[in-house]
């Protein structure tokens, strides 16, 4: 797998680690939060999905300080839905998106099986996915090929929860075997990504 260091990986995608990150979705630390920043301000994308959005910490984080985001998905579940994986299930949401709800780029998508309930066609073209939803291997690989598929040439796909979580590290491992190590960890954080290739593999593995 490649790694980029946080000093060389901002001196190419911008400083983002000196703001300040309000950190209120809990689950994305200040420093995954500086990444997906530096990775927005970059890229600029206008469409941005959120495979489990949570109470929407990122997404209004990211909403307050990046102009160039015209619509904001979030994707999550219900309250009392039961995740694949014990670990997560406080991590459900009471009112999914609700730190973003008051900004009108946002919207938010709350179904009976999240992300797991969506075929490719369900979801516009986006510039920018982060997947961040069931982390068991079933989960990741399901949200992976549906990123894949919505996401325009030249995207930005990212995946958080790699280096906590034996699923998500499988899955990625997996495709950088089969992909000749397109995908990057950012060290010492939990976040990994990758630009939208035409010879991506879409197909259930």
């Amino acid at each position: 797998m490649a790694v980029i260091g946080k000093k060389l990986f901002h001196s190419v995608f911008g400083g983002c680690e000196k703001h300040e990150a309000p950190n209120r979705g809990r689950y994305v630390s200040v420093d995954d939060q500086h990444a997906l920043l530096a990775l927005v301000m970059t890229f600029r994308p206008r469409v941005f999905i959120e495979f489990g959005v949570q109470r929407g910490g990122t997404a209004a984080y990211l909403l307050e300080r990046c102009e160039c985001i015209e619509r904001y998905i979030g994707i999550d579940v219900p309250p009392g839905f039961q995740t694949a994986l014990p670990k997560q299930r406080d991590e459900v949401p009471a009112v999914a998106g609700e730190l973003a709800l008051d900004d009108p780029r946002f919207e938010v998508l709350i179904l009976d099986g999240g992300t797991q309930s969506l075929n490719p066609g369900d979801l516009p073209d986006a510039e920018m996915v982060f997947i961040d939803a069931d982390h068991s291997e079933a989960g990741c690989r399901h949200d992976t090929i549906l990123a894949r598929r919505c996401l325009i040439f030249g995207g930005v796909c990212c995946w958080h929860d790699y280096g906590s979580c034996e699923g998500v590290e499988k899955v990625i491992d997996e495709l950088n075997d089969q992909e000749n190590d397109q995908i990057t960890h950012l060290y010492d954080t939990w976040v990994c990504f990758e630009l939208r290739r035409p010879n991506w593999e879409l197909d259930n593995r």
